[in-house]
């Protein structure tokens, strides 16, 4: 049986890949397939930072606000991080800087939310599966996206 930290942990990996996918031309077709938007050239994240949320609604596709644990992923890894830090000029770029993903899961379930810039924000659903060990989430949902 998988304990709690562990399914955090193995969830943070799974949402840690969009660090190595941004910088790739996969993104821009996560970017369409998610957002129905094209980007070129690609953004440049100094950081992404991952949230884990205390509590959420499952049905309703929502995330709590009160954070559990907040995670930095960058070119040297992945971190617990206690406070996060944004720049002042954040909200003026297309994209932010430091994107936020935040999630909520019940074990079985998972909602999350990629907040990419103040206009690219995406709710998910999706199924959390453990397969040898790994944590990956399937049969992802798009329950809305904001791109205005």
């Amino acid at each position: 049986m998988i304990v709690i930290e562990e399914l955090s942990r193995g969830i943070v990996l799974w949402l840690s890949k969009l660090w190595n996918l941004h910088k790739t031309e996969g993104f821009k077709t996560h970017l369409m397939m998610t957002y129905g938007l094209r980007f070129d050239p690609l953004p440049t994240f100094e950081c992404i930072y991952i949230a884990e949320a205390m509590e959420g609604d499952l049905e309703q596709a929502s995330i709590g606000s009160i954070i559990n644990k907040w995670w930095r992923i960058d070119d040297s890894g992945l971190s617990d991080v206690r406070r996060i830090v944004l720049d002042s000029d954040e909200q003026t770029n297309v994209f932010y800087k430091h994107p936020i993903l935040k999630y909520y899961t019940d074990g079985f379930r998972i909602v999350f939310c990629e907040r990419l810039g103040q206009n690219i924000i995406s709710q998910k659903v999706g199924n959390v599966i453990l397969k040898k060990g790994e944590v990956s989430v399937e049969q992802i949902q798009i329950m809305w996206i904001s791109t205005a």
